[in-house]
């Protein structure tokens, strides 16, 4: 029997688009298990109206939603309508924001037992994949499904209880995950509306404790094939039409590699056929300046504003969040020249680190505007499921 799956990575839509990118990361999942599963009726979805629509006229056997802080209460809405229409349909969540810990996981699945059957943990890939063919075993059956280990997914067996956790490795080579684009799976979601995101490498070398791939098990960097990066962004300049200029880097330090030099060699060829992208959303490599400015000089009508993302600027604190091995005074030495190879140099700041207090943090900021960054973006601190500093909240009484 053909199995209808709906893969979703909502956004809220009101005034604006608060998440105008393309979904990225259902687009990899759906792309690699059309792999193994080429007759599965798939389809994705970004604006929850669509989906919504989608779901009134033909009811899927399976829906994945992507679970990060910005639209968790609309994907428990979302199951929450489903599964008052029809409680056979398979739910499953997943992304970062869920703690790493076992008895936190099992609150969240209590909590919304019922309305959460499955929650997927660390590269959605491999641990969808594993639910899917446990779920094609079973026909389906959600009883019948949690019979059996899943490997990296969460769920409450009979007894109530989380089960076991069935851990999965991190990927030999992220090239196994075929690209959505190229396979033709994001074809609607050029509207005038998104902004195309790429993914050139996976994975965060360092540890920062306010951070979901401060986990170790994102510590391994791994590298997509440059051809299929430059694939992917000829295939969106062909497509993306003239309303949208902006292209998103979802790198957590791009820059990070020589190749991305490379690379931006390819956006300037890109653009002169297609007169995009005018503008590039990056974090960018923390420790590699030396990079970025030469992707900063390469870059000819492209802006590409370098992120220097210091969140401190004092010792203490710059140790208590696990980030002592970023070197600020190696981003603020080189400052100057990077300002003038680009249209614009920002840092981001933290309020409310561990450690940090008033007066420090007013004094990060005016080394910031000494140091001549033409924009200083301040956060407050968010202790988010799926970090550490969530995992240990308990130990920030001590600051």
């Amino acid at each position: 029997m053909n199995r209808t799956i709906y893969l979703s990575d909502l956004t809220h839509t009101t005034i604006t688009i608060s998440n105008d990118s393309f979904p990225l990361n259902v687009g990899m999942v759906g792309a690699y298990c059309k792999q193994f599963y080429p007759d599965l009726n798939m389809k994705l979805f970004k604006y929850p109206e669509k989906l919504i629509s989608k779901i009134n006229q033909n009811m899927p056997n399976l829906l994945g939603l992507s679970n990060y802080p910005w639209n968790h209460n609309l994907n428990i809405s979302i199951a929450k309508y489903v599964k008052s229409i029809n409680k056979n349909v398979v739910i499953v969540f997943g992304g970062p924001y869920i703690s790493y810990d076992n008895n936190q996981q099992e609150l969240f699945m209590t909590r919304y037992e019922g309305l959460v059957d499955f929650y997927c943990m660390f590269e959605g890939e491999t641990s969808f994949k594993s639910l899917l063919d446990n779920a094609h075993q079973a026909s389906f059956d959600i009883s019948q499904m949690k019979k059996a280990p899943l490997e990296g997914c969460l769920f409450l067996s009979e007894d109530g209880n989380l089960a076991p956790f069935t851990p999965i490795t991190r990927s030999r080579s992220v090239d196994d995950y075929p690209s959505p684009y190229t396979a033709g799976l994001f074809d609607e979601f050029f509207d005038g509306k998104l902004s195309p995101m790429l993914e050139t490498h996976r994975g965060c070398p360092y540890a920062c404790t306010f951070c979901h791939e401060g986990h170790e098990f994102y510590r391994k960097v791994s590298k997509f094939d440059n051809q299929r990066i430059k694939n992917d962004l000829d295939y969106i300049g062909e497509r993306v039409g003239s309303k949208v200029g902006n292209l998103m880097i979802a790198d957590p330090n791009f820059g990070q590699f020589k190749s991305d030099i490379e690379f931006a060699e390819h956006i300037n060829e890109v653009y002169d056929r297609y007169n995009y992208p005018s503008t590039i959303f990056a974090s960018s490599a923390k420790n590699n300046q030396d990079n970025l400015l030469n992707i900063s000089k390469i870059l000819k009508n492209t802006a590409m504003p370098l992120w220097m993302s210091v969140q401190s600027m004092t010792e203490d604190v710059l140790e208590n969040i696990k980030r002592k091995n970023i070197s600020v005074d190696a981003m603020l030495s080189v400052q100057e020249n990077m300002r003038d190879a680009t249209q614009g140099t920002q840092s981001e700041v933290i309020m409310c680190l561990p450690g940090e207090t008033f007066e420090s943090h007013v004094e990060s900021i005016c080394k910031l505007m000494d140091a001549g960054m033409d924009k200083i973006i301040t956060y407050q601190l968010m202790l988010l499921d799926g970090t550490e500093m969530k995992l240990d909240e308990s130990k920030l009484n001590q600051y």
